[in-house]
């Protein structure tokens, strides 16, 4: 999903963007940024990316199997705040330990958000954790309900908030066998104080692993789909994925089979034109019957395939790790990350945007796209949008990044209907009257260009436009 905020510049895998030139009047160029060389990324392979404001601003959280920030001991999670590296300090240590960090989500149990951390750790800032925590800004805590305390076997490497009907909960999916000394196959429910199994009414859940969820309504209302590497939903064959309602599971059948034929590691919503549809990504060569390579689409009644100029998917090894979607100002696109080196006929390094009807590659000045890729998240800094990235690679787009990266946007230049102040749909006197009623003045009104003031700058684009007409 895509996660948009502002912060002064972060730092994971960017993919589409424009660094605006410090110069005046120079273009705005779409380039990686210089920020996590060896001397200030990451000592070991990251795998996870959220936003998440602990009350001084929204920043950047990486998450993953690392030792060290720019030399500073973390403990395998940080945090960045646009210009340096944050611990995530408890009363007895700094991050997890004994594990890694594989998924993170931002929830509020009641008492305000907080980032949700999941992985394969027993302990968080030095306190008993097993495999999931909660860190609100300030400190550390676990999620222990009447019979235990967290996830004692295996791993999570899922979290997604969705609601039920009954209240937002925090969907925990892994491999495990129970959650908080309740039985539960892979998949749980933490609402602030107990854990709960996801069970259908017929009291059943999945056979397998769970590695993605994603919220999509297919036209009948919002569901959870729950993808990774199973058998059964609801003791009924499902290929590794399968939608949960709040009640009862249901499958995503093709013209010749259901499902797809391997694991399912991310899910991503995506607009291409013709309505939100279910974009499904992992190591699989079908879905539905169909041959698709690493990727596929699903619109809430059947499986499609991604065909682009030279061929369909995103072959690769591993295949499709991470997705997310990212306007670099010029619309909308969908962006995948993991281990692939083709979009049909467009070399593309592991991370492409794909827009409806082709996939582009993200160039640096000497190469194109980074090394093995976990996850991608679409963030707004102040210099525009951003694209981070997180995994495996030493280099991004042929400059020096320690397993996290950054692709700078600059924002769209404005439209002439940018200049519409008033909101009515004509550039008129209404708008130089507001713009003049506030001129100087640190305010929302007249402001065309949300820069903060009314100043010369607004007056210029509304005389600019002066006499224009929009939708």
């Amino acid at each position: 999903m895509v996660r948009r905020r502002t912060v002064a510049s972060l730092g994971v895998v960017l993919i589409a963007g424009v660094v605006c030139s410090a110069n005046a009047g120079e273009p705005c160029v779409a380039q990686w940024v210089d920020h996590f060389g060896p001397e200030n990324g990451l000592s070991g392979d990251a795998y996870c990316l959220e936003v998440f404001d602990d009350g001084t601003g929204p920043a950047v959280y990486v998450g993953g199997a690392f030792f060290n920030a720019a030399g500073v001991r973390v403990d395998r999670i940080a945090k960045w705040n646009g210009s340096g590296w944050e611990l995530l300090s408890g009363p007895s240590g700094n991050g997890v330990l004994s594990g890694t960090v594989n998924a993170m989500c931002v929830y509020d149990d009641g008492a305000g958000p907080a980032l949700f951390v999941g992985g394969t750790f027993f302990s968080a800032g030095g306190l008993p954790a097993n495999k999931i925590a909660k860190w609100d800004g300030v400190q550390w805590s676990t999620l222990t309900g009447p019979f235990g305390t967290g996830i004692p076997s295996v791993s999570v490497d899922a979290l997604e908030v969705f609601d039920d009907g009954s209240g937002p909960k925090l969907y925990v999916g892994g491999s495990f066998s129970s959650a908080g000394g309740v039985a539960a196959s892979d998949l749980a429910t933490w609402d602030g104080s107990e854990w709960a199994p996801i069970l259908s009414d017929e009291g059943n859940g999945i056979s397998g692993s769970v590695n993605s969820f994603e919220v999509y309504d297919d036209g009948t209302g919002p569901a959870l789909f729950v993808g990774g590497l199973f058998d059964l939903a609801d003791n009924t064959p499902a290929g590794s994925i399968a939608k949960w309602d709040g009640e009862n599971w249901s499958l995503l059948e093709g013209p010749s089979g259901t499902g797809v034929s391997q694991r399912v590691f991310a899910m991503q919503v995506y607009d291409e034109g013709d309505g939100p549809v279910l974009f499904v990504g992992g190591q699989f060569f079908e879905a539905g019957g169909l041959e698709c390579t690493k990727l596929a689409r699903w619109d809430g009644t059947q499986w499609s395939q991604v065909l682009a100029p030279g061929g369909e998917g995103l072959p690769g090894t591993i295949g499709v790790l991470g997705m997310t979607t990212f306007d670099d100002g010029t619309g909308e696109k969908l962006v995948a990350c993991g281990n692939f080196l083709f979009g049909g006929d467009v070399e593309v390094n592991r991370v492409a945007a794909w827009d409806g009807v082709n996939w582009s590659a993200f160039e640096g000045p000497e190469g194109i796209g980074l090394g093995v890729t976990y996850d991608v998240l679409a963030f707004e800094t102040e210099e525009g949008p951003a694209l981070f990235a997180a995994g495996e690679f030493g280099f991004a787009g042929g400059i020096p990044s320690s397993r996290i990266a950054q692709w700078q946007a600059c924002d769209p230049e404005p439209g002439p209907c940018d200049a519409d102040a008033t909101g009515d749909g004509s550039i008129d006197l209404a708008d130089l009257n507001l713009v003049l009623a506030n001129f100087g003045q640190a305010t929302a009104d007249g402001d065309t260009n949300g820069d903060g003031t009314v100043d010369l700058a607004d007056l210029n684009a509304v005389l600019g436009a002066f006499g224009t007409l929009c939708e």
